[in-house]
């Protein structure tokens, strides 16, 4: 937003500042600004499930996409329509991973050394567990007690 706002005249305020001249004048630079903050701030609201890569694309062919599925399940016997549904999925979900492809490649193209970080934990994926499973612990106190008696893995411990 700073080189848009940088970039953004305000006129001088008029000299006599009459009610009716200066209100004109705040509401014109309100408007400049205004513009500029409408025109960088996302009309949708983001969350953690916000995708980055859907499009509009992707919301019409969902569109298209769900009705054939519930009429090919409804009519199961018409080779027409189960034709016509596979033809939907298939362009509807290749869409989705071409989407998927071209958001990953501008990712990575526009990546810079603080994002690297971020890119190698999406390639990577969730890390593994730090403790493998012990035999017969389901509960934190029964995987306590099994570390402090020198928990091996696969050997179950009693308590006497």
């Amino acid at each position: 937003m700073e080189p848009s706002l940088k970039n953004t005249t305000i006129s001088a305020p008029p000299l006599l500042p009459a009610t009716r001249s200066l209100d004109v004048w705040f509401s014109t630079n309100l408007g400049s600004v205004t513009s500029q903050f409408t025109l960088d701030t996302p009309l949708k609201r983001v969350t953690y499930r916000s995708k980055p890569w859907w499009s509009e694309l992707l919301s019409m062919l969902r569109k298209a996409y769900n009705p054939a599925l519930r009429s090919s399940k409804r009519d199961r016997f018409d080779a027409a329509l189960l034709a016509s549904a596979r033809a939907v999925s298939f362009a509807y979900f290749k869409a989705i991973k071409k989407a998927k492809r071209n958001h990953w490649s501008s990712f990575l193209a526009s990546a810079t050394p603080k994002t690297g970080w971020t890119a190698k934990r999406f390639a990577v994926g969730c890390p593994s567990p730090r403790w493998s499973e012990l035999t017969g612990t389901s509960t934190p106190p029964e995987l306590n007690r099994a570390l402090l008696l020198g928990g091996s893995f696969g050997v179950r411990y009693s308590d006497s």
